[in-house]
């Protein structure tokens, strides 16, 4: 009751903006940045992330090298994916915190129960370290990139980032819309049985 809705406002800062025209407004920030991204981004681009082993992220940079205008949209990708951080992150905190709360008023009974709070909250916060990763694994892609050489540790530092970053943010994807589409799949729950009228 009152008690576990004041334990989510203090464990996740975002609570507060955990509403459907918060998530639908971000959504749709998402889409265009996505959009952005595979118009303008090298399509080679998310190899050059996940890869690991410095002598395929040497091809890479050296194939961009040869064409000027590869190498601008590479770097104008890494910065732009920047000001793409912030929105995935809260975009997916705000699925995960209204997740929990739709799984405590219409599945009060599932098992997690009174610890969902806490466990939809640190889903949450993985999000604020999937940019961390997400910022740190842009720093060593442009390291490279200005250098125009691959040379271990770095390509496996961003592969290691990027991995992290991709865990942490699937998570709550998963996490967040699964437990919104929750309610429809397992059937109304209590609230949702005790709010028909009963028989005479």
């Amino acid at each position: 009751g009152l008690r576990v809705c004041w334990m989510a406002s203090c464990l996740h800062p975002l609570k507060p903006l955990a509403r459907k025209e918060v998530l639908l407004l971000l959504l749709t920030l998402c889409l265009g940045f996505l959009y952005v991204f595979s118009v303008v981004g090298p399509s080679d681009m998310i190899w050059y992330q996940l890869n690991w082993r410095a002598a395929r992220s040497q091809e890479i940079i050296t194939a961009w090298s040869r064409e000027s205008q590869l190498m601008a949209r590479a770097g104008f990708s890494l910065g732009f994916d920047y000001l793409f951080m912030p929105v995935y992150s809260v975009c997916s905190t705000i699925a995960v915190l209204l997740a929990g709360d739709r799984l405590l008023a219409h599945l009060p009974s599932w098992p997690m129960g009174q610890a969902s709070p806490k466990f939809f909250s640190g889903v949450a916060w993985l999000q604020c370290w999937a940019v961390i990763f997400d910022a740190v694994e842009n720093l060593f892609q442009v390291f490279m990139l200005f250098k125009l050489r691959a040379e271990q540790p770095w390509p496996f530092l961003t592969a290691a980032c990027a991995y992290s970053k991709w865990l942490c943010l699937c998570l709550g994807v998963a996490v967040g819309f699964g437990g919104l589409a929750a309610p429809w799949v397992c059937g109304p729950g209590k609230k949702s049985a005790q709010s028909q009228p009963k028989g005479r």
